[in-house]
């Protein structure tokens, strides 16, 4: 039923999950329904309407993400990033990084071999051929506030 509900609605925080699915008859917790987002790899992405649940699966049939989308909501959650060798770290905010490192994805930067995310931390690889200075130039299309950053 959680599969049915990401996939069919646009569900933008936990609650709202919740009480769908006791629309449904399931009546699960908060903690059980964490663990079963984390276990369909659900992540929170930026939409035109704020943020919102996806499947991961989903993702290659969500539009890809331009840069049209207003600065406020690509700024949101972003913290600070360091680069270590072809590795850029990037900090969010604590429930960030899923979302925001699925954005980084669906924009399909060359420049990027690939994305891991934790809680409020990416760690973002950079693809052979390319320097860090390369991601941080693409990753500004998204995120703006980077190319104010002394790095």
């Amino acid at each position: 039923m959680l599969r049915y509900i990401l996939t069919h609605k646009e569900i933008n925080n936990q609650e709202s999950l919740l009480k769908e699915l006791r629309k449904a008859g399931h009546h699960v917790t908060q903690a059980t329904l964490s663990r079963d987002l984390q276990q369909l790899k659900a992540a929170k992405v930026v939409s035109p309407d704020g943020y919102r649940y996806v499947l991961q699966e989903n993702a290659p049939y969500l539009p890809k993400m331009t840069v049209e989308l207003p600065n406020s909501l690509r700024e949101t959650g972003f913290k600070g990033l360091e680069v270590a060798g072809n590795i850029i770290v990037m900090h969010t905010r604590t429930g960030y990084a899923n979302g925001i490192a699925t954005d980084i994805d669906r924009c399909e930067f060359e420049t990027i071999a690939g994305t891991v995310a934790g809680s409020d931390t990416i760690l973002i690889v950079v693809r052979n051929g390319y320097e860090p200075a390369d991601v941080l130039e693409d990753l500004s299309k998204l995120l703006p506030v980077i190319k104010s950053l002394d790095l």
